[in-house]
């Protein structure tokens, strides 16, 4: 009898276990487009375990590329400072904004590869 209850014990544990471990994983959501998009989701969604993602540059109608933002885990963040919006900044001060943005929100700059 005392077997059969361990094992009975040892079942339920382990599919109550299962079911709960799927709850917890964390769900894809769409990319943030700004400093600011990713500040909320880093405090108010993901600050525990945010996901590595690697960068992906598209092309828009206009023929000028855009770069997503990304998130990284361990309470890090960083973001491609390639050609956004060229009319309204140049490469240089992209980078200096984009940046500064990061740092005021705490997020780790990583090196650009």
């Amino acid at each position: 009898m005392k077997i059969f209850l361990t094992t009975l014990f040892t079942i339920l544990f382990l599919l109550i276990g299962c079911s709960n471990e799927e709850k917890n994983t964390l769900k894809l959501v769409s990319l943030p487009e700004s400093c600011e998009e990713i500040k909320y989701l880093y405090e108010n969604k993901f600050r525990p375990k945010l996901i590595l993602q690697e960068i992906i540059l598209e092309t828009n109608d206009d023929g000028i590329d855009v770069e997503s933002w990304k998130y990284l885990n361990e309470n890090a963040a960083h973001c491609k400072y390639k050609a956004f919006n060229k009319e309204n900044n140049t490469e240089g001060n992209w980078k200096i904004i984009a940046r500064r943005a990061m740092n005021t929100i705490g997020f780790v700059e990583i090196e650009e590869k």
